[in-house]
């Protein structure tokens, strides 16, 4: 599966609304004992945060960002009419 930066991760199926609604809900920076968490809490009807990793914010690095913390400089440009 495509989840490079948060990886391992598992794909869990949500046939809750029935075969013809289904969606799938995705869980990264798994472990097995996270994996087995997971189905449990599955079955008692709660939802699982979609990271296991509690030092991450959504599926930003873990700590927060380190760069692009403020607005990128615009890109050099040339006045092609002046030459």
């Amino acid at each position: 599966m495509g989840c490079c930066v948060n990886g391992p991760m598992i794909t869990v199926a949500d046939c809750s609304n029935g075969s013809e609604g289904y969606t799938y809900n995705y869980y990264e920076d798994v472990t097995p004992k996270r994996v087995i968490e997971i189905v449990e809490k599955l079955r008692r009807g709660e939802t699982p945060v979609g990271t296991q990793n509690p030092l991450r914010i959504k599926s930003g690095p873990a700590g927060g960002n380190t760069t692009l913390l403020g607005e990128p400089k615009p890109p050099p440009w040339r006045d092609l009419d002046a030459c």
